[in-house]
């Protein structure tokens, strides 16, 4: 394999493992403050990044990209969907940490 082949895939391979980090740490704040809990975005951004670096040996450039990217939209489609949320069932607030997560 050649030199710019090298660098091309290390290139690809940080540059998606540096969003799927970023996205981790804005991700892993937003949902402690939800629901408490941070293993969930943990263990998911260690999924990510295997497959990632996995992907990266392949020379699978979209895999990586769109790990990266499905990590933060899956939280965010957590939140959009969540049908439950700050929402009100007989006169009774229910909590903000109830369903976010499930999705």
């Amino acid at each position: 394999m050649s030199k710019p082949a090298i660098l091309n895939k290390i290139f690809w391979t940080a540059g998606t493992a540096g969003a799927l980090f970023v996205c981790f740490l804005l991700c892993r704040h937003i949902f402690y403050e939800l629901h408490g809990n941070k293993d969930w975005a943990f263990a998911m951004f260690i999924i990510g990044l295997t497959a990632i670096f996995i992907s990266a040996f392949f020379g699978a450039k979209k895999v990586m990209v769109c790990t990266a990217a499905g990590y933060v939209v899956s939280f965010i489609t957590g939140i959009v969907f969540n049908f439950e949320y700050d929402f009100i069932v007989d006169g009774v607030l229910q909590d903000i940490r109830y369903t976010a997560w499930q999705i």
